[in-house]
C-alpha cells in the first residue's frame, strides 16, 4: 500500500483549519469591542407625538409646586408607570 503523504495529512489539515477559524471567530465576536449606540436626540412619548426635546424641570418649585400642577405640565412625557 502506497500512501500519499499528503493525503495523510489532510485531515489533520482540516482540523487546524477549523480549530484556527473557531478561535478568530470567538475572538472577534466576545473581546474586540463595539461602538457605543446613540441614544436618539428627540424625545417621543408614550403615544408616539414628537416632543423635540427634554421636559423643563425648572417649573418645578419645592414646597409651591403640586402633583396636580407636575402632571398636567409634564402629561405628554407620562409613562403610566405609578410611583410614590
Amino acid at each position: 500500500m502506497n500512501q500519499n503523504p499528503a493525503r495523510a495529512l489532510r485531515p489533520l489539515y482540516i482540523r487546524v483549519v477549523f480549530v484556527l477559524t473557531l478561535f478568530v471567530y470567538i475572538f472577534v465576536t466576545v473581546c474586540v469591542p463595539l461602538p457605543p449606540k446613540k441614544m436618539p436626540l428627540r424625545v417621543r412619548t408614550v403615544t408616539g407625538i414628537d416632543v423635540g426635546s427634554d421636559p423643563d424641570a425648572t417649573v418645578i418649585r419645592e414646597g409651591v409646586t403640586t402633583r396636580a400642577e407636575v402632571l398636567r405640565q409634564f402629561a405628554n412625557f407620562d409613562t403610566g408607570r405609578k410611583g410614590e
